[in-house]
């Protein structure tokens, strides 16, 4: 019996009795009930094979609404989605895992929905989070911060602007171009707003945590009540951060979960994306900052000269992105 009739008779039978499947075909309906027997204890045994044992759970914006996709990192296999982001209903889906005990690392987003639903479910897992997607949230708060305040432009309304435009000798005042001459506030703001940048160098989860405690240790106390939200978003990344498991196996995470967020989209709008591979072997990583980029040869850079590929693409051993071979460089 060909894969292709099987295939047939399987789609056939949810709809159709077997009898009449077996009418339809011309086939004997003991040889269908044997062939699908075969066939559903195949696709079982391919279900067990396929559990992961470094599991993820990733957010993924689609249409304005949340998805919470499940995936293999190892084999980078979607496993299932569901349009929701809710700790019952991810703890639904991770209690129809089956050998749950083969998972040994959860890596899951910054949403503390998917930490507590690993962590009841999947208790001989260890919770990982890396530290790509902990650089990618710090940019979306560095942003909201800077959203709430004006700092390219002042309000000429402003009690710090009133003081220094009048203090000047014979009314003479300062012109200043920038609310951060004139407000201390905002400026010591603006400060520690800089400090993320030293976050989105980290390498690895041990130093993003180490960094962000120091951030926020030199937060001072007006600005924590201040941006109060911020702050706990912080904290929670930092608790999350200090139970995670640095892994040797997460090597090429970031760029597989950018590769996923695209597959989501794509195929969401075509249907169905469950069991589904994606960038097995053409995703370029980075060997010292495990991001996926545009990477060229080491000695190129270190030259600082615009390669110029021929119709072939040679195969280098040494690859390091931009950013990483300037700072080898320097």
């Amino acid at each position: 019996m060909t894969t292709r009739l099987l295939c047939y008779l399987a789609q056939a039978s949810q709809k159709l009795s077997v009898l009449k499947v077996a009418t339809t075909v011309g086939l004997n309906e003991t040889t269908i009930r044997t062939a699908l027997s075969s066939h559903w204890s195949d696709q079982l045994d391919e279900s067990i094979d396929l559990v992961p044992q470094i599991l993820g759970v990733a957010r993924v914006e689609f249409a304005g609404k949340p998805l919470t996709v499940f995936w293999d990192v190892g084999t980078r296999t979607i496993l299932g989605t569901i349009a929701s982001c809710r700790t019952a209903d991810v703890e639904r889906w991770l209690a129809g895992v089956p050998e749950k005990e083969r998972i040994r690392v959860v890596v899951t987003d910054l949403v503390a929905a998917y930490r507590d639903a690993a962590l009841k479910l999947l208790p001989d897992a260890r919770p990982a989070v890396h530290h790509s997607d902990i650089t990618r949230q710090i940019r979306l708060v560095a942003n909201r911060l800077r959203s709430r305040t004006n700092f390219n432009s002042f309000s000429r309304s402003d009690p710090h602007y009133l003081f220094i435009l009048n203090s000047g000798p014979g009314g003479q005042g300062i012109r200043p171009k920038s609310l951060l001459e004139v407000n201390p506030f905002l400026a010591r703001i603006w400060e520690e707003r800089m400090k993320y940048h030293e976050i989105w160098r980290a390498r690895n989860s041990a130093e993003a945590y180490q960094k962000l405690e120091g951030l926020l240790n030199s937060v001072p106390s007006d600005i924590r009540r201040a941006i109060p939200d911020i702050m706990r978003l912080l904290q929670l990344w930092k608790r999350q951060l200090a139970t995670s498991a640095d892994e040797p196996a997460l090597l090429g995470y970031a760029a597989a979960r950018r590769a996923l967020e695209t597959e989501i989209r794509e195929s969401t709008r075509n249907g169905g994306c469950d069991r589904k591979a994606f960038a097995k072997d053409d995703v370029a990583i980075c060997e010292i900052c495990d991001r996926g980029a545009r990477l060229w040869p080491l000695a190129v850079h270190h030259e600082h000269a615009k390669p110029t590929w021929p119709s072939r693409r040679p195969r280098y051993l040494s690859r390091i992105c931009k950013s990483c071979a300037r700072s080898c460089a320097a």
